[in-house]
């Protein structure tokens, strides 16, 4: 394995900690019954999965990086490439900037109508 793609690789895995780190921070907030527990571990999934971060990347343009692009031709290049970017924001920028950046581009826009539905419903029913 090349220096460059090892470096990729870590990056990617450290991208991927700190995004499931500030998606469960958010997901926690909103949540705060305990018997909520598998909701809130099945939406940070969803929001977390290569499914999402390859729509993020598409709307972002991300692009994979040069050395992930030789020889692996599936999608999760892209999902890969949102989590090393991610990594290269908190390296630059720090945790309170790629919080923000996570809501911005990643939990804000996350479009799945179950999970917003069960949120309004928790909304609404601690608000009687």
């Amino acid at each position: 394995m090349t220096q460059i793609k090892h470096e990729l690789q870590k990056q990617e895995f450290v991208g991927d900690a700190l995004l499931s780190a500030v998606v469960r921070e958010y997901v926690y907030l909103w949540f705060e019954f305990k018997e909520e527990r598998a909701t809130n571990s099945n939406l940070c999934s969803s929001i977390c999965s290569n499914r999402n971060l390859i729509l993020v990347a598409n709307r972002l343009g991300i692009e994979p990086f040069e050395s992930e692009q030789q020889g692996n031709i599936s999608e999760k290049r892209f999902a890969n490439a949102v989590e090393i970017t991610i990594y290269r924001l908190y390296a630059e920028y720090g945790y309170e900037y790629i919080k923000k950046w996570v809501m911005d581009n990643i939990i804000t826009p996350y479009d799945d109508t179950w999970y917003k539905n069960r949120l309004i419903e928790i909304k609404n029913a601690r608000t009687k």
